[in-house]
């Protein structure tokens, strides 16, 4: 007897997500297999996957584009779908998701992420553009090496989604300015593979037009007062990247991203 729909592993990637992760697994539990790719996590993570069915194996942490790179490869299933472990799969797009593996007309689809930040619904200040290819074919599909939100590249034609996944951003401010810092720091680095250098254009100009792009051009004023601190730490981020970049440059800093275990929360 066929499936109904071609089978499907959700492949989710945790570490110390404790706080989250049970929604998260909940809400992808109707695929064939959730697999969970932890990285060495200290808290009741690992406990809560496996109370949830999922099957888990551990993998030491280098970055978000090689943990996942790596996670394909053990899946079950030829289609896999990429899933962030503060993201939510709404019915409607269980649904849709459903319905389209009965019968594929694509290698690859992009999902739209709907976000929220701090308590608001963040419908514009370039975030209304945040569609990644999620689901594809293990075979047609590798992520990008880099450090900072790295795409999938899907090998065919891709279609798209119509509803949204949700996607829970912000957990508490250490949290966030955290992750603010590493991935100005990794944004430093990819620079620096880049040859950019620290003018003084890159430390003032670039920071104002990130600024402006944010709240005038992607009408982050309409976003309230969440819109303005995108846009701030959008700005932020640009001369945090360009001050690190000067750290890696004058050897105070090294020249090489150091190796490491997981210290993110994807």
């Amino acid at each position: 007897m066929q499936p109904e729909h071609n089978p499907i592993s959700v492949i989710v990637t945790t570490w110390n997500n404790e706080g989250k992760i049970r929604a998260c697994i909940e809400s992808v539990s109707w695929a064939d297999e959730v697999l969970a790719v932890d990285s060495f996590s200290i808290d009741r993570t690992v406990d809560i996957c496996r109370e949830l069915g999922c099957r888990i194996v551990q993998h030491p942490y280098e970055s978000y584009s090689a943990q996942n790179d790596w996670a394909i490869g053990q899946a079950q299933h030829s289609w896999v779908l990429i899933w962030d472990s503060d993201e939510i799969c709404p019915l409607e797009l269980r649904d849709e998701i459903l319905e389209e593996l009965k019968q594929p007309r694509c290698v690859g689809y992009t999902i739209r992420r709907k976000s929220q930040f701090f308590g608001r619904w963040i419908r514009y200040s370039g975030w209304q553009k945040d569609c990644p290819v999620r689901l594809f074919l293990k075979d047609k599909g590798r992520f990008e090496i880099r450090q900072v939100h790295p795409k999938v590249v899907v090998d065919g034609p891709v279609g798209q989604f119509k509803n949204a996944l949700l996607h829970h951003t912000f957990e508490n401010l250490d949290v966030w300015m955290e992750r603010f810092h590493r991935y100005a720091l990794w944004s430093a680095y990819n620079a620096h593979e880049r040859g950019e250098r620290p003018t003084l254009f890159n430390l003032s100009l670039r920071p104002l037009w990130r600024f402006f792009r944010a709240y005038v051009l992607k009408r982050g004023f309409l976003d309230g007062k969440q819109g303005f601190m995108i846009a701030m730490f959008s700005m932020f981020s640009v001369f945090m990247r360009y001050l690190y970049l000067h750290e890696i440059l004058d050897g105070t800093r090294p020249a090489k991203p150091p190796s490491k275990n997981r210290t993110d929360s994807a």
